[in-house]
């Protein structure tokens, strides 16, 4: 899935993030390494603010959001993202599907946003998945943990 939105779009990364308290968890990732990095750097952690609604940033280093972020200001640094909000089965935003390049970009095709949404249905498909997997298994731990983020 990660390899097919950096391949659509022509980025350098994507990654699934869940997003939780002063933390960005990178679940997955292709193009740098999976992780736990700080949520104030996060570029997901601004997707989950508009859940219904792609998060783009076509040139970050013109993005005053993004002024002193130390994942922007650096030569291999972060110029161009997207990101797609993922909830769980109650409807929880989560954190975020998300690419990223060095390079900015200024368009976005109609069929590249279809796709990552396309795309953000799987991952949400797969995290309800393992949310009704869980529960049937008598774990309610991360049923609990999100809800009380």
């Amino acid at each position: 899935m990660l390899q097919q939105i950096r391949d659509r779009l022509g980025a350098a990364s994507a990654a699934i993030t869940i997003i939780y308290q002063y933390s960005s968890y990178v679940l997955s990732a292709v193009g740098f390494e999976a992780g736990i990095y700080e949520r104030s750097t996060s570029f997901c952690a601004h997707a989950i603010l508009y859940p219904d609604e792609l998060t783009i940033v076509p040139d970050a280093g013109a993005d005053e959001r993004f002024a002193g972020n130390p994942l922007v200001n650096t030569s291999q640094g972060i110029q161009f993202y997207i990101g797609a909000p993922l909830r769980d089965k109650n409807g929880t935003v989560l954190g975020a599907l998300c690419a990223f390049d060095e390079k900015p970009r200024q368009v976005i095709t109609d069929e590249d946003r279809s796709r990552i949404i396309e795309l953000k249905k799987e991952a949400e498909d797969i995290i309800k998945d393992i949310s009704r997997e869980n529960e049937a298994n008598g774990d309610r731990t991360y049923h609990y943990s999100m809800q009380n983020s």
